[in-house]
């Protein structure tokens, strides 16, 4: 293994990651008001509103998968692990492409609405991926 970060101070910030996913999940449920779903989906047929509203659920249950995962299991994920290695890189992935999607595909009407909000997510997707990807590559160097 590389020796660039140690794997305790790797697991350490897996677990800050981990606290700040769970956060990310309660923030899921301001931002339904903020973001005024049942208005924005009211006019939308009843079938298509519960699918809105169990991928939602299914979001925020995801998000305590992952932010419960990073806090019990960080030295699995910083050690080399392969199912730790395998769970990093899947969870690199998933922040990266949410990271994109933040600063890439939302509204950026919405986004300069709610700078502080939006600051917050850009940096931690950011820093979620390369905490994940640096244990990827702990593991594979």
């Amino acid at each position: 293994m590389g020796t660039w970060i140690p794997p305790a101070v790797l697991a350490d910030l897996l677990r800050l990651g981990g606290l700040a996913t769970l956060g990310v999940a309660a923030a899921n449920l301001p931002a339904a008001k903020v973001l005024r779903y049942g208005t924005n989906l009211a006019a939308a047929p009843l079938f298509f509103r519960q699918v809105v509203y169990a991928h939602l659920g299914w979001v925020v249950a995801s998000l305590v998968l992952f932010g419960t995962t990073d806090l019990l299991f960080a030295e699995a994920l910083a050690g080399g692990h392969p199912l730790g290695t395998y769970l990093s890189a899947w969870l690199a992935l998933l922040w990266g492409v949410r990271f994109v999607l933040q600063v890439g595909v939302y509204d950026p009407a919405l986004r300069r609405a709610h700078p502080i909000a939006d600051r917050c997510f850009v940096v931690l997707f950011a820093l979620l991926a390369l905490v994940h990807l640096a244990a990827v590559a702990l593991a594979t160097s």
